[in-house]
């Protein structure tokens, strides 16, 4: 919206311009986002999250102790199996889920600062 007003973003804002792709450009296109979901309605419980092209790691925000999950997106498109609490739906592959959920963690709360 910005960009066809012919106003300049603010340096802290997240996005992109969508005005290249109105105009059938291809543009490189991000490769992860945080999401935040801090409503209360119809009961869906406050969250917060990174989503990768592979990963999603999603944080239960208003629960004690905080519940996380983790998608495999490639192996489970539809989000039904969170391998932190399933892992052996995908062999068993404790070592790789570690590793994911320790980098995603990390980088959700480096952009959850960004936003704050």
């Amino acid at each position: 919206m910005l960009d066809a007003a012919g106003i300049r973003a603010p340096a802290g804002m997240q996005g992109k311009s969508l005005r290249p792709l109105v105009f059938g450009q291809r543009v490189p296109w991000r490769g992860e986002w945080f999401f935040e979901h801090h409503l209360v309605w119809n009961g869906i419980p406050m969250s917060e999250g990174v989503r990768r092209a592979r990963w999603k790691y999603v944080r239960y925000v208003d629960q004690s102790p905080v519940y996380e999950q983790l998608f495999d997106l490639e192996a489970d498109p539809f989000e039904e199996q969170d391998v932190l609490h399933t892992p052996e739906v995908y062999d068993g592959q404790p070592a790789l889920y570690a590793k994911q959920l320790r980098l995603l963690r990390a980088r959700w709360r480096e952009l959850g600062e960004a936003v704050r």
